[in-house]
């Protein structure tokens, strides 16, 4: 019962996906990482900037704690997944 089993399902064909799907990921990384800095945010994220802005920015979050936290995780999640050299002073500002 076993073996028969195993024969179908070796004898189903292999979906095959199209070669260039395989680099989207990477495509969608580079693309973000460039975006980053064009804009400029690699030099925004500084350590003398987030300490100039933390009396601004605490009392923003005071005020909106919820999405405040929800940004936090979105942009978190964004920096590390596109491996934005900002991403060590996200982890210590949070």
């Amino acid at each position: 019962m076993l073996r028969a089993m195993t024969q179908q399902i070796d004898a189903a064909p292999a979906k095959r996906r199209p070669p260039w799907l395989r680099l989207a990921p990477l495509v969608v990384l580079v693309l973000a990482l460039g975006a980053a800095l064009a804009s400029g945010a690699a030099s925004v994220l500084s350590l003398e900037n987030l300490l100039a802005g933390r009396e601004s920015m605490s009392s923003s979050i005071e005020r909106n704690l919820p999405l405040s936290l929800g940004l936090f995780v979105l942009a978190y999640a964004a920096i590390v997944a596109a491996s934005i050299p900002g991403a060590s002073l996200f982890t210590l500002s949070g």
